[in-house]
């Protein structure tokens, strides 16, 4: 006969059914709404068993935002990338970060929350920094390949690449409800979904690319601009020239009319008009 299941066993699975029942009471109600007796209920335990395994409810919620973070954590550790293939591997990790909010709705709900409680449970936890660690890490040496390969732009930061390939995905789907009413769609049909990875992987693999050889000449605007100017400047010289040419003309005829003042009439000469004076 088998024996009798150990009692860290049994700790351990009474724990683990705890943190499923709060992390489906937090996901449903947030921090405030959720219910001590409900997840108690849940999990087939009792209120007196989860202050003795978390100490309190906030206690409870911090350790189910831990949980949520390491499980995404350990999926990302577990990808297959080629990082001397960076573009497609950072493809294959935008992906794999879209499938994964689609996957784990709770995720979403969760962290969207907690950031209506202002992230003010969140920053008690002494774990959270470190889960960011592995995707940072994938993330960098992704980058650091395609830099090296001169296909990744030299000046990129990990934190901001993070941020824009999860921000793309996080605010389509903590706003599907609201966008989908506002837009007259249903933005969670299949079809929407994957065209919006597309979306996704178009904008970051847009932002990293270094620019192609061939591109780096200047923009048609710019191009307009030096031709102009190179235009101006050819013609400065002929503009200078005929400028010269009319300031003479002009002190020419300025002599001339003056020194024509300055001659006395025919009648003072002569004491009467000749022709012309007439």
């Amino acid at each position: 006969m088998p024996g009798k299941p150990s009692p860290k066993r049994d700790a351990d699975q009474t724990r683990a059914r705890i943190l499923r029942a709060a992390r489906n009471e937090f996901m449903r109600h947030g921090y405030s709404g959720a219910r001590v007796e409900r997840i108690s209920r849940l999990a087939r335990s009792s209120d007196r068993m989860i202050y003795y395994y978390f100490a309190s409810k906030e206690r409870l919620y911090i350790e189910v935002l831990e949980s949520v973070y390491t499980e995404l954590g350990s999926a990302e550790s577990q990808l297959a990338l080629d990082v001397s293939q960076p573009e497609q591997a950072l493809r294959t990790l935008i992906g794999f970060t879209w499938q994964y909010y689609l996957a784990h709705p709770e995720f979403v709900a969760l962290l969207s929350n907690e950031n209506l409680q202002r992230g003010r449970h969140i920053t008690k936890s002494l774990r959270v920094k470190q889960l960011s660690r592995p995707v940072l890490e994938i993330l960098g040496r992704i980058l650091a390949e395609g830099q090296r390969q001169k296909v990744f732009r030299a000046d990129l930061e990990v934190k901001k690449v993070y941020l824009s390939m999860a921000a793309l995905g996080y605010f389509y789907l903590s706003n599907r409800y609201t966008l989908s009413s506002f837009l007259g769609d249903d933005l969670m049909k299949r079809e929407q979904c994957d065209a919006w990875l597309e979306e996704i992987t178009r904008i970051v693999l847009a932002s990293v690319r270094a620019e192609p050889v061939a591109a780096k000449r200047l923009p048609a605007a710019n191009r307009i601009a030096d031709q102009h100017q190179a235009r101006v400047t050819h013609s400065r010289p002929l503009l200078l020239a005929q400028r010269v040419k009319i300031d003479g003309h002009q002190r020419r005829y300025r002599e001339d009319h003056e020194r024509e003042a300055a001659r006395p009439s025919c009648r003072a000469r002569r004491g009467r008009r000749c022709g012309p004076c007439r």
